[in-house]
């Protein structure tokens, strides 16, 4: 009987002890945060031993090790600020942001397709300005010239019409596909003169 009381005693006394030094991934984003926080803009810091953390908001998760960073963190900040000795500055406080945000994503895809179809329009500008200048070139009825205005007319057609190939291949390097238009339109204008 004395060793079932020890054992629930010993049992119940580790129980308690696991449950007082348990602590949620908020509290340990917390004492993380308030470590950076306070030693933000000091150079050589030793932060100090962060307080008790409080208790998360309605807009925290307790689960949360984020949130628990940046409160930690704001409140270290702000703590390290009540001192009146200026310090040496450094960066600008960044808070620990782990999650995507599907609005920015979508920002920056729809900034890439503008983005693209400017280039795509440019370039689509560029072998029009190419095939208008090889086509509108005075030939003054000479036989050579309107073959090579033939010829260079179709060279333009041909690589226009093989551009996504090129671009697949190149991985879509449009850099590629203006410096071969270019080659062209010089060559073309070599062989004129």
């Amino acid at each position: 009987m004395k060793n079932k009381y020890k054992v629930l005693l010993s049992l119940a006394f580790i129980l308690i002890l696991e449950l007082s030094f348990a602590q949620s991934r908020f509290d340990l984003g917390y004492g993380s945060g308030y470590s950076s926080g306070y030693c933000q803009d000091k150079a050589n810091c030793i932060s100090p031993i962060s307080p008790i953390p409080p208790i998360p908001s309605v807009t925290e998760n307790s689960d949360s090790y984020k949130d628990g960073y940046n409160r930690g963190f704001k409140d270290g900040l702000q703590n390290n600020k009540q001192e009146t000795r200026t310090r040496y500055k450094t960066a600008k406080p960044k808070f620990y942001n782990n999650e995507r945000n599907s609005n920015s994503t979508n920002e920056i895809l729809l900034m890439l397709l503008k983005k693209k179809r400017e280039t795509e329009e440019k370039v689509n500008q560029d072998f029009q300005q190419v095939y208008s200048e090889i086509e509108n070139y005075e030939d003054n009825n000479s036989e050579e010239v309107i073959k090579l205005k033939t010829e260079y007319l179709n060279k333009t057609e041909n690589l226009a019409n093989s551009a996504s190939e090129i671009l697949k291949s190149t991985n879509g390097n449009y850099k590629h596909l203006l410096n071969l238009l270019q080659d062209i339109y010089d060559e073309f204008y070599e062989k004129v003169q």
